[in-house]
């Protein structure tokens, strides 16, 4: 949170005023400095898993044995929850999580292995123009084009153009922060990152205030 989130004072005088902390990390961070206790997590090198993909389910194998008492962060609060008298709730195994993660597919752990780790399994794949399929209505209808703008966007300033109340965007020269020119707005934002993120911790978010004028947040 100290180094991810705005006002890092703040959340510092927050896990201060704590009376116990137990991190789960895979390292020390500024805030497993403030734990009273850090339970050590392996790497996804280090433990059996998976990743799901749209339709596709796929095994993560182990490739290298964990270091000290690391262990899988999933079984690390599968233990808890076994000594707090609700184990039988949670997979207490890598293999019995990959069990529970397969029972919607229909296929076995087996299955999974003998087909090279990686299983299709039925999924429904993301919808575009949903407004033009009458997927937005409970009636089914198509939703007009007009129509469809103000839904877009609810604070138009005229019912024949939908965005003119965002600000456009000018992109600032190379090598420079990406820190946005806005024009032709007093209240309204919209947010935009190019490109790699690099140059700072995270891209500068700016909101449009009609009174405050414009506060930039890293």
């Amino acid at each position: 949170m100290i180094t991810a989130w705005p006002q890092p004072a703040i959340w510092r005088k927050t896990l201060e005023a704590l009376d116990f902390l137990v991190c789960i990390n895979r390292y020390h961070t500024a805030d497993s400095a403030y734990a009273d206790i850090v339970l050590p997590a392996a790497t996804y090198y280090e433990i059996t898993s998976y990743m799901r993909f749209g339709a596709l389910f796929k095994i993560r194998e182990r490739l290298v044995a964990s270091q000290g008492e690391a262990r899988n962060d999933f079984l690390i609060l599968a233990e808890l929850a076994q000594r707090l008298g609700y184990g039988d709730l949670y997979p207490q195994s890598e293999e019995e999580m990959l069990r529970f993660a397969l029972q919607p597919s229909g296929f076995s752990l087996e299955e999974a292995r003998a087909a090279g780790g990686e299983v299709r399994v039925p999924t429904v794949m993301m919808q575009y123009k949903k407004w033009q399929k009458g997927l937005l209505r409970p009636d089914g209808q198509p939703v007009s084009t007009r129509r469809a703008a103000s839904l877009r966007s609810p604070h138009q300033s005229s019912p024949n153009t939908a965005t003119t109340h965002f600000p456009s965007i000018r992109s600032p020269p190379r090598g420079r922060l990406p820190i946005p020119t806005w024009h032709g707005s007093t209240r309204w934002c919209s947010i935009r990152a190019r490109g790699q993120r690099s140059i700072s911790a995270a891209s500068i978010t700016a909101c449009l205030d009609s009174q405050n004028g414009i506060r930039s947040h890293p």
